[in-house]
């Protein structure tokens, strides 16, 4: 069964560059999710093809290919990938653009298409067609041409599935942050990959939060990321895999994206953060940053930052041991007075 993923079409919107859906998401990729379904649905054998090599993904659990090509090179991809499952005797295939996010019973489908004997069975929400189709193997196999041609003529007596559920167009920044949001308040099936420390507050496996930093659920804190001192992170944020979050800097509202560094004494609200740039949710503005002492990659040493941290970090513990010795002092003298 094949799967393709396309990036450049209205429907599959990018965010800070790339297809929304290769982006993690409460510490999973959309495209990583969908393959996953699949599989659990018994599908058994996985292809992603990309249009541009700059989006191209690392390989995938049970992904089977991973091509990339543009243009007419990308048909050319699909024909050969559609040819050699076919080859394989495969009796039906699953075909699917990575664009909106859809909740519906693909064993429902399946069973809905090979009970009406259908050729080919489209997803519909409501009056839309959904970019997901189930095709009979051995239609394809007839016909003279490409294989998309012959897809298209199947396309003309289609079965139509309508589905319910949940459903997200995933066409701008704000709805992969509204999906967010409804991830973490349990609105959909997309769970955060990790554990439950206390009610609305996950963190990946070894995330490290200092003692002084504030959580203030539901958030989301993913495997390897760090937050340092002082920090917080508030009002349904998301922290995504092996990000650094530097001492003061507060996360509102807002989604940084995996292998993130934000420097100190920052504080985003409304906002999605990766790669070097910063997304507006509100204003709708994209702004690439060039001081990778603001935002920038984990593991770079930041040396002025880690020099003023170690500066501020000294100057709070000689405060805190001043305040205990005057303290001590008073309670001595109070003491002595009785």
């Amino acid at each position: 069964m094949a799967n393709r993923s396309r990036s450049t079409t209205p429907s599959s919107c990018l965010l800070l560059g790339k297809p929304v859906a290769t982006w993690d998401l409460l510490g999973k990729s959309l495209l990583e999710r969908l393959i996953t379904r699949l599989q659990v649905f018994g599908v058994d054998r996985v292809a992603a093809i990309f249009e541009d090599a700059l989006f191209r993904s690392p390989q995938l659990p049970g992904q089977k290919e991973n091509a990339a090509a543009s243009g007419s090179a990308f048909w050319n991809n699909w024909d050969s990938v559609i040819s050699e499952y076919l080859q394989h005797g495969m009796e039906t295939l699953i075909l699917t653009r990575v664009g909106p996010y859809a909740e519906f019973d693909l064993a429902d489908v399946l069973r809905a298409h090979h009970q009406t004997g259908s050729d080919l069975t489209q997803v519909y929400r409501g009056d839309v067609p959904l970019d997901l189709v189930v095709v009979r193997a051995s239609r394809l196999r007839e016909g003279e041409g490409s294989y998309r041609n012959r897809l298209s003529n199947l396309l003309r007596n289609r079965h139509i599935y309508s589905m319910g559920g949940y459903f997200n167009p995933l066409s701008s920044p704000l709805e992969f942050r509204r999906l967010l949001t409804d991830a973490l308040l349990g609105r959909c099936s997309i769970r955060p990959v990790g554990r439950e420390v206390e009610p609305g507050i996950w963190l990946g496996q070894g995330a490290s939060i200092d003692s002084s930093a504030m959580l203030e659920p539901p958030v989301y804190v993913g495997a390897h990321s760090s937050l340092g001192p002082a920090c917080k992170v508030l009002g349904m944020s998301s922290i995504e895999k092996a990000c650094e979050i530097d001492a003061g800097t507060t996360v509102e509202q807002s989604c940084v994206l995996e292998h993130t560094y934000l420097g100190m004494g920052l504080h985003l609200q409304h906002t999605v953060a990766g790669d070097g740039k910063l997304f507006h949710l509100e204003r709708e503005i994209e702004v690439e940053i060039q001081d990778g002492r603001l935002i920038g990659r984990p593991g770079i040493q930041h040396n002025v930052t880690r020099a003023a941290r170690s500066i501020v970090n000294s100057v709070l513990s000689t405060r805190a041991a001043q305040a205990a010795s005057v303290n001590h002092q008073i309670a001595a003298e109070k003491s002595h007075e009785r």
